[in-house]
Order: C-alpha cells, then sequence, then structure tokens
C-alpha cells in the first residue's frame, strides 16, 4: 500500500516470482530423480520445510497471542482442528472461537 500498484508488482516480481521460478524447478527435478538419493534429498527438504514453518508459527504466536486469553483461543482452535478433521473441524474452529 505504501508504494502503490506498482510497488507491489515490482515486490511481487523480485520476490514472489524467483520463488515460484525454483519452485517449480525442484518439482520438475524431484519428477525426473529416481532412487535412494532423490528420496533422501526430498525428505531433507521435507525437514527443513517443517523447520521453517515452526519457526514461523512460533512468531506469529509470539506476535499475535502475547496474553493468556488470546493463547487460549488459539490453542482451542489449533484442537479443534486437530480433532475434527477435514473441512468440519476448520469450520468448528471458527465457530468456537467467535
Amino acid at each position: 500500500m505504501r508504494a502503490g500498484p506498482w510497488g507491489a508488482a515490482m515486490a511481487w516480481l523480485a520476490f514472489t516470482l524467483p520463488s515460484a521460478i525454483v519452485l517449480v524447478l525442484f518439482a520438475f527435478g524431484a519428477a525426473v530423480l529416481d532412487g535412494p538419493i532423490a528420496s533422501g534429498i526430498v525428505h531433507g527438504l521435507k525437514v527443513v520445510a517443517v523447520a521453517i514453518v515452526a519457526h514461523a508459527v512460533w512468531g506469529m504466536a509470539r506476535n499475535l497471542c502475547p496474553e493468556k486469553t488470546r493463547a487460549g483461543i488459539a490453542l482451542a482452535a489449533v484442537f479443534t482442528v486437530v480433532l475434527v478433521s477435514g473441512p468440519l473441524g476448520q469450520v468448528s474452529a471458527i465457530v468456537l472461537v467467535a
């Protein structure tokens, strides 16, 4: 919003587009590779992805749930989504915490 539509387009070109290209190249590479080496590479990428997502979730939790009330609401939503699988769990979490 600070730089307007041109700033948004430049940010997309500089940040999102290269990431998308790298992801597509990895997908093509993973489809071509076969065997134990490819399996190890994919497993390593999954481990790194879990670590990155966990770090992001931890950072968001600290910023978005600084007090016990919001932390309790977030935990109730997490438990609802985990215990009730599928779309019903997601809708149930939204209704519960609303």
